[in-house]
């Protein structure tokens, strides 16, 4: 393969901008063609951080240490999500004076043996670590804390695993094996330190009681306390009320309940709804309690609530980045709005229930509808906007009445993972059940 090496490759040091697992591997390569790497790039570059013992920082920093050097860059960027970003990241590296600047797609016709592994071990790893989120997040913590036998292998793929090795420490913590979990986490904290372990609260907990922590650890365990006193407060909110749930189904255009839906005493909006006036006349405006996942994406909100309501426990799910507990605590401690959080032994008791009805992934406003249901006494439930009685007369697989705005987040992706058809029959079952609810 040394002969594929682009010949300005083998004349410069070069740097990687972008340090996840297609940076790290295109390293991994070039080292191993015995090419120099004069480090990393990366916009989340923590001061002093190193991977594989090679410098990352962020473009500003390299600039203030390196004002006269301006090696080849190689932007080893493949996530889907990001690829829209590479134009941008071009423009500012030739606005900082480097000239000799590649993508992966320019690599694999300069060196397409070496873009092809990277392509591949991106997709392999990808895939390990995806498969793991999930089960996580489905509650499988006996599933992952069984592949404890993967420890051996940490220092082969220390870098590569990050996200793993956070997982199976943390499965392993909320199981009970305590002296495993440590292994882990021991071998975890000698390479990477402290690095995300605020996005998952055992983890979180464990280091704070052994006198090591940082902002975003503080921030963790301060959200979990506060998540944990408002627990019963939404039986407090809808204990005898009227209340409206309205999904973000298309299913209520134009049919002018807007003033009827805002007549309740409490009504619950979902994700990025909208109440402007476009569709207000249809959907209302009266919004008591937001109910939100976990998505960094979602709009901030700075009209006031009764409270906001997460669908997944924070104790049980990772956390996406400090700018959410941000979110929380400004909420709480200035807003003075109560935050709850549908209890995980909760949630993945509907998500085994969906399972066997034949569908994976349940929405937000499913786990929300069925908690409600299940859990609280009210005076009445109306549902709008969930596609129910209109599942034949209306498309039942157009997600939502406004359009898709999230960041990263599309129409497609949405229906991908969330099988609507299915969920609407879920829950007009439960809905019957339940004897006292009208649609």
């Amino acid at each position: 393969m040394a002969s594929s090496i682009p010949s300005v490759l083998q004349k410069t040091p070069v740097l990687i901008y972008g340090m996840g697992i297609a940076g790290q591997k295109t390293v991994e390569i070039l080292q191993r063609e015995g090419v120099a790497i004069h480090g990393f790039l990366d916009a989340k570059a923590s001061p002093g951080q190193t991977i594989h013992f090679i410098p990352v920082m962020t473009l500003e920093a390299w600039l203030v240490k390196n004002a006269c050097l301006r090696p080849s860059v190689l932007i080893a960027i493949l996530n889907e999500d990001f690829l829209p970003q590479i134009p941008a990241i071009r423009s500012r590296l030739i606005a900082s004076g480097f000239q000799n600047i590649w993508d992966m797609q320019e690599l694999s016709m300069l060196w397409p043996e070496a873009s092809a592994e990277v392509a591949w071990f991106y997709r392999e790893a990808s895939e390990w670590n995806r498969r793991y989120v999930y089960l996580y997040e489905s509650g499988e913590f006996a599933v992952i804390a069984d592949h404890f036998s993967f420890a051996h292998q940490f220092e082969r793929y220390r870098f590569y695993w990050q996200e793993f090795w956070l997982l199976l420490a943390s499965s392993l913590f909320i199981c009970g094996k305590r002296e495993k979990a440590e292994f882990v986490l021991d071998k975890y904290m000698a390479v990477h330190g402290l690095k995300d372990i605020y996005r998952y609260v055992p983890l979180a907990q464990y280091v704070n009681a052994k006198g090591w922590t940082n902002g975003a650890i503080e921030k963790t365990l301060f959200v979990t306390e506060k998540l944990a006193e408002n627990r019963l407060f939404l039986d407090v909110l809808l204990s005898g009320k009227t209340v409206a749930c309205v999904g973000n189904s298309p299913s209520e255009l134009g049919k002018g309940r807007g003033q009827e839906i805002d007549a309740h005493d409490v009504v619950i909006r979902f994700n990025n709804f909208d109440v402007g006036p476009e569709y207000s006349a249809d959907y209302g405006e009266k919004t008591s309690i937001w109910v939100r996942n976990m998505s960094p994406g979602l709009h901030d909100r700075s009209r006031p609530f009764d409270a906001i309501l997460f669908a997944q426990d924070i104790t049980r799910h990772l956390i996406p980045e400090t700018s959410m507990l941000d979110r929380i605590i400004r909420d709480v401690m200035h807003r003075r709005i109560p935050v709850i959080s549908i209890p995980h032994e909760f949630s993945v008791k509907i998500r085994q229930e969906s399972r066997m009805s034949g569908y994976e992934m349940p929405t937000v406003g499913c786990i929300t509808l069925c908690y409600i249901l299940m859990q609280v006494a009210m005076k009445s439930i109306h549902c709008y906007g969930f596609s129910f009685s209109q599942i034949h007369a209306v498309d039942p697989d157009s997600p939502q009445y406004f359009k898709c705005t999230e960041p990263n987040r599309s129409i497609d992706l949405i229906r991908k993972v969330h099988d609507f058809r299915k969920e609407s029959l879920f829950l007009l079952d439960l809905l019957k059940k339940t004897g006292h609810i009208q649609i």
